[in-house]
């Protein structure tokens, strides 16, 4: 049997695991119902056009060849594919979208990722107002409060903040990069090293303070007082804090900002966010605005906002919420004849399934085997604790 093995990097789903992605699927789409989002689904495969123009950070897709040569790809994001379907089509903005799917990216082998996620998320398209970004927070909100205990942290940035800083030093792209690489991955003394060679410039002050500038809002806010920004950065920067001042208004939502991280993917222009649990090392959620992402495949500049949920976290999460300790679950044995009277008191008992052995001796085995309880079902209809069979 050890030649039917999965690819590196697959998984199956089972038991719990399923149930509760099916579990949240089910509660997010509801949210999104509740809220006006319209349901869409794109395919699989994609031409890898759709990609091609945007670097997918330590990936590579799964290609494949279509019947007429063309080179398809699985598809490694799912708000491109949307991006192509608005350019393709002739439905009427502004729209709100709301997806469930699996996206494909090939991983380092052996590292312990999933070269296949499950993720759910929204696009809000043509929405040029900042009511947009509230929106996606609010949906990030709902989760901390209804399924993660309020553990959750929201995190703010800007895509083009670090771009921005050092176009000002009209310094060459690959010193630009060198600087930015150092930063984003937290290489202090490599980074303080690139910067020496512009101590003489207005930003310098700045440049040295950059590494700390993420934090609590009051941190981070108490930080940029000590420098003089470019009247423009400096607007970035306030309007970052003044939307997690509104952030820090939604019920038991810890907010911080981070000035010092790159955006979750190369298309965003704008605000970024990212939410997660500080015992997670990957984030639950990425998203932001990204107003220029149409050019590419229209020239008509269309404003828009989308976010990704981990669909795979948030089951395994809520799961561990739900499931601090293992639960003794019961099985109700019945004779044949009684089995729609059985399979109704199954459906209204939520802890009770239903024993499909085909005697009641071979029903003690199989609960003792699961440890689980056994109920019967008697000749007058009436639900009692097999006596012989008892789960401590």
């Amino acid at each position: 049997m050890t030649k039917y093995k999965l690819p590196l990097g697959f998984r199956d789903y089972f038991g719990s695991v399923a149930q509760s992605k099916v579990q949240v699927e089910n509660y997010l789409t509801a949210l999104f119902a509740a809220l006006g989002y319209s349901q869409i689904e794109t395919p699989l495969l994609e031409d890898q056009t759709v990609f091609e123009q945007y670097s997918l950070t330590n990936e590579d897709v799964y290609r494949v060849l279509g019947p007429n040569g063309e080179v398809l790809v699985l598809r490694p994001d799912l708000t491109l594919p949307i991006a192509r379907f608005l350019a393709t089509t002739n439905i009427e903005l502004p729209q709100k979208f709301a997806y469930i799917g699996s996206i494909f990216k090939r991983k380092r082998e052996l590292m312990g990722f999933s070269n296949q996620e499950a993720q759910a998320g929204v696009e809000l398209v043509g929405y040029a107002s900042l009511k947009a970004e509230l929106e996606c927070i609010y949906l990030v909100n709902k989760l901390n409060t209804e399924l993660l205990e309020n553990k959750l942290y929201l995190e703010l940035g800007h895509a083009n903040f670090a771009q921005e800083v050092l176009a000002k030093l009209a310094i060459p792209l690959q010193e630009q990069e060198a600087i930015k690489q150092a930063l984003f991955t937290k290489d202090l003394p490599k980074y303080e090293q690139l910067i020496q060679a512009y101590s003489k410039q207005e930003l310098f002050s700045f440049l040295k303070l950059w590494p700390r500038l993420f934090g609590s809002l009051t941190e981070v806010a108490a930080d940029l007082a000590k420098v003089k920004l470019p009247a423009d950065l400096q607007t970035k920067c306030q309007t970052i804090l003044n939307l997690g001042k509104l952030v820090a208004k939604l019920p038991n939502q810890e907010v911080r900002v981070d000035l010092t991280s790159s955006a979750p993917q190369d298309y965003y222009t704008g605000v970024t966010f990212k939410a997660y649990l500080p015992t997670e090392s990957a984030y639950l959620v990425s998203g932001g605005r990204y107003d220029k992402l149409l050019n590419t495949f229209q020239a008509q500049q269309v404003p828009a906002v989308g976010m990704g949920i981990d669909l795979d976290l948030l089951a395994q999460l809520v799961i561990e919420k739900d499931q601090p300790g293992r639960q003794v679950k019961k099985q109700l044995y019945c004779e044949t004849k009684q089995l729609k009277q059985a399979l109704a008191i199954v459906e209204q008992t939520p802890d009770l399934t239903l024993s499909l052995a085909t005697s009641l001796q071979a029903a003690r085995l199989l609960a003792k085997k699961k440890g689980e309880k056994l109920q019967i079902l008697t000749d007058k209809g009436e639900l009692v604790d097999d006596i012989e069979n008892s789960v401590d």
